[in-house]
């Protein structure tokens, strides 16, 4: 919900990016997408997909019941690289490897063990993806994932960071050139926040953005002013003057 009359659903915006754009929609939509998503709390998470995924991904508004399902095109992604199946990863991942579906009760709940029942043959053939979203929120850590997601995850964000020379808080490597940020240039780049991206590129400075912008606001994260760059910095460039 964006305001208190428009509705905007997925089904309606996919690839139509022009209704973002000031010349060619409503100047104030990205504005208000953006404040509504900052005060709208995150629903819990749960295996239950929005229908406009599941029925109305890509569809053509001219040809009713064209659009596809996201599930299945993630399952089916799955299926075309070679990724292994769930009890596979999820044993990669630190968890005692299934040998029946009931030892998969660690993880998820009776009634969708017995939905993986009617639908897979034998517990390694589920899917990956199948599986891993019906995983419970690993609660240990006040995780949103399950504990298989949660581990690919985070594999994969340390293999972006460490398998990147270019990563901007690495060290220079022997034989290349230099690409190492100084420790001011890093104390800059590091006062990024998803606040003042939001301050600088959807609002103005008189508007108000909580800093934490992925928490709603509270006594600890009010809504605060863009201009307040004490409560959401703003970098200072001028310690990068001079670099190519």
């Amino acid at each position: 919900m964006v305001g208190n009359k428009d509705l905007l659903s997925l089904e309606r915006l996919f690839f139509k990016p022009e209704d973002f754009r000031p010349e060619t929609g409503d100047p104030a939509l990205l504005t208000r997408v953006v404040k509504g998503l900052s005060k709208t709390p995150g629903e819990p998470w749960d295996k239950v997909f929005a229908e406009d995924i599941v029925n109305h991904l890509f569809e053509n508004p001219k040809v009713p019941g064209s659009g596809v399902d996201l599930v299945a095109i993630n399952i089916q992604r799955g299926r075309d690289h070679g990724i292994p199946g769930y009890n596979a990863l999820r044993e990669l991942c630190g968890k005692p490897k299934a040998n029946n579906f009931d030892d998969l009760s660690d993880t998820m709940v009776p009634d969708d063990i017995a939905r993986l029942k009617q639908v897979y043959k034998h517990v390694d053939d589920i899917d990956l993806f199948a599986g891993g979203f019906l995983e419970q929120r690993d609660l240990g850590v006040n995780a949103i994932l399950g504990p298989t997601f949660r581990c690919i995850v985070a594999d994969g964000f340390m293999g972006l960071k460490y398998g990147d020379r270019f990563w901007y808080d690495l060290g220079d490597l022997p034989g290349l050139p230099k690409i190492k940020f100084t420790l001011k240039q890093l104390s800059e780049i590091r006062k990024s926040s998803m606040a003042r991206i939001v301050c600088d590129n959807a609002l103005t400075e008189t508007d108000t953005q909580q800093p934490q912008a992925f928490r709603t606001s509270y006594e600890e994260n009010p809504e605060t002013r863009c201009d307040d760059y004490e409560q959401i910095p703003k970098l200072d460039f001028s310690s990068f003057s001079g670099l190519d």
